[in-house]
Formats: C-alpha cells, structure tokens, sequence
C-alpha cells in the first residue's frame, strides 16, 4: 500500500491533536473508514504504474560533491546540456542565431469614445 493506515492509537492521537473528542466505539468506526480512503491511493498507483511511460535512456546524474552541496540537500544534479544532448542540427542552431522576427500588429484600434451627453438643465 502506498500509505499506511493509521492504527487505532494513531487515529485518537490525531483526533486529539485536531481537538474532537472521539470515544472507543467512534474510534473502531473511523478505522476501516481510513484505511478504504487511503486503498484509493493504491489504485491510482496500480493505474499509473500499468500506463506510465518507461524511463528514458540514457540520462545521467552525479552526486554533487559537499563543497558545492553546503546544505546537504541531496538533490541529484543533471549534466550539463552539452553533455546531456547531442549536437543541433544546422537548421536549428541557424535559427537560434537569426535575428528575432518583428511582431505583429496588435490588433484593430479602438475608437474614441463619445463626449459624455450633456443633459439640459432646468425645468
């Protein structure tokens, strides 16, 4: 299962912990109740692993060395795109390198507005 349902000790810990006072018999109704909502993460789990995509190949990662990883957070850290990607092609690489187009016009112009009507005044 991909989450553990919580026990029975667990569940009042958290009623506790969320102030709702639940008794013995509320606690034996709430468990399996739990435990059905969390199968459901199962499910989706099962679901994606039979569709998910495999892996690609080919990618590689390093271990950042402690000097360049001062907070110790263990991420793993991609290659440079240079090494990662092969070469572009001429097409790609001289559109890369063209000048940018210029932009369209932004669209038809909108009117001025009327002078507001002025009302008559007076009786």
């Amino acid at each position: 299962m991909a989450i553990r349902p919580p026990s029975k000790d667990e569940l009042a810990a958290i009623a506790r912990h969320y102030g709702m006072n639940l008794t013995e018999k509320d606690l034996g109704s709430f468990e399996p109740l739990v435990a059905g909502l969390l199968s459901s993460y199962e499910a989706v789990e099962d679901l994606y692993a039979a569709s998910a995509p495999p892996p690609p190949a080919g990618r590689s990662w390093t271990q950042p060395e402690p000097a360049q990883n001062p907070l110790g957070q263990h991420r793993p850290r991609a290659r440079p795109r240079s090494e990662a990607r092969p070469e572009r092609s001429a097409a790609t690489a001289a559109a890369a390198s063209a000048p940018p187009r210029p932009r369209a016009a932004a669209g038809p112009k909108i009117r001025e507005q009327p002078a507001a009507i002025e009302r008559p005044t007076g009786p």
